[in-house]
């Protein structure tokens, strides 16, 4: 029996949402003091009340509104994008992942102030800015969405 392609990118945004909001739970109320896993990795909990690498983050609240607004309304329309590409018989896994990705964040944006990031990588002096399972997601989607994009440019 073959499952829709519908189900399985239900499968993808509930799954990957679902982890990052499991793991961001975890890090909120069990991990205070965060965790050292190897020497590069640790898991260290901030809220970034900013965009991408803390831009924006010291900002007043009216700006945080102003860009979780803006968020919200780019994820509507990705919403849309991906609806229409779905329609016309077109793979949207990357869409997909971007889409569970930009709620998981958006939802702690109403839910905390802020997102939580956690996940620490570095090396020596050099720190990684933090990111979350949200941004692998974005990142991920983002970038398999360019690769589309270029590949049949």
């Amino acid at each position: 029996m073959k499952t829709s392609p519908l189900k399985t990118y239900g499968l993808l945004f509930l799954s990957t949402l679902l982890l990052d909001r499991l793991t961001k739970t975890l890090m909120v109320h069990r991990c205070y003091d965060g965790v050292d896993v190897f020497e590069f990795l640790s898991f260290d909990i901030l809220y970034n009340r900013g965009i991408s690498w803390g831009m924006l983050s010291g900002s007043a609240d009216e700006v945080v509104t102003g860009v979780t607004v803006v968020i919200a309304l780019v994820l509507g329309l990705l919403a849309w994008y991906t609806r229409q590409q779905y329609l016309q018989g077109k793979m949207v896994y990357a869409e997909t992942l971007v889409l569970s990705g930009g709620l998981g964040n958006l939802l702690d944006r109403f839910a905390y102030r802020g997102v939580v990031d956690f996940i620490n990588v570095s090396c020596g002096q050099w720190q990684f800015p933090a990111f979350n399972v949200a941004d692998i997601c974005v990142v991920t989607g983002v970038g398999l969405m360019l690769y589309k994009m270029f590949k049949t440019s």
